[in-house]
């Protein structure tokens, strides 16, 4: 595969809408759009579908949500077990699986360096608004979630030494559910860098007396019941 054409939602598939399944699929190449360059992924650049046991080895780049597999991963997006390797590189949310996600990434592996190079030194900008705007939001598995990360990998090498905002080992900045996770690469970055997650959000006060606790663990169960449905799924087909 090998894409430079300008434009957004750029990927083998530049959309998958809800219902479709890609699934078994090898994808090798290069993903590198001109112009905007928003939602770019090596399989597709914005999913609302599944994509299941799929891998991409090669490179991407783009500007905002750029990830190995997918750029944007919707609400109803589901990526299970994919895997990466080569090189992801972007501006903001930029991760190894998907940059963002506001669905389900499940299981998913990537090994791919996520913006391991240097920032371009010959831009207008000065070198500090260029760490804290244009590189910011970066993980091994994804940059920025809103959604479900469960039971992901992640052994490649994550952000560059003294750049970059909100720079994790499996999400950048997350404000969704995670478990299960494990990173092994190394992480760099300036600010707010986690061998995990890089920025946490929102913050959560946990009471006891208020049953705040037994809500979460109610909550915690449906959601696993969901995680568990989604994995049948996927070994099924």
């Amino acid at each position: 595969l090998k894409i430079t054409a300008a434009g957004s939602n750029m990927g083998l598939f530049r959309y998958l809408q809800e219902g479709a399944v890609v699934q078994d699929l090898v994808v090798t190449g290069s993903v590198r759009p001109s112009g905007s360059a928003v939602n770019v992924g090596g399989i597709v650049g914005s999913n609302a579908g599944a994509v299941r046991n799929c891998n991409f080895h090669g490179t991407v780049e783009g500007t905002s949500a750029v990830g190995g597999v997918a750029g944007l991963n919707r609400e109803t997006g589901e990526i299970a077990r994919a895997v990466t390797s080569g090189t992801v590189t972007g501006e903001e949310f930029t991760g190894g699986a998907a940059g963002r996600t506001l669905g389900a990434l499940l299981q998913c592996e990537n090994g791919a360096g996520v913006h391991t190079a240097p920032p371009d030194e010959d831009t207008a900008m000065d070198r500090d608004r260029l760490t804290l705007y244009r590189h910011r939001d970066t993980g091994g598995i994804v940059g920025w979630s809103g959604g479900v990360v469960y039971s992901c990998l992640n052994t490649g090498t994550v952000g560059y030494p003294h750049v970059g905002y909100n720079v994790g080992g499996v999400a950048g900045r997350q404000a969704g559910h995670l478990s299960g996770c494990t990173n092994r690469g190394e992480v760099y970055g300036r600010k707010d860098v986690g061998g995990i997650v890089g920025q946490a959000e929102p913050d959560v006060a946990l009471s006891p007396e208020s049953g705040t606790l037994d809500r979460l663990r109610r909550e915690l169960d449906t959601l696993e019941n969901l995680i568990d449905r989604a994995l049948d799924r996927s070994e099924s087909n």
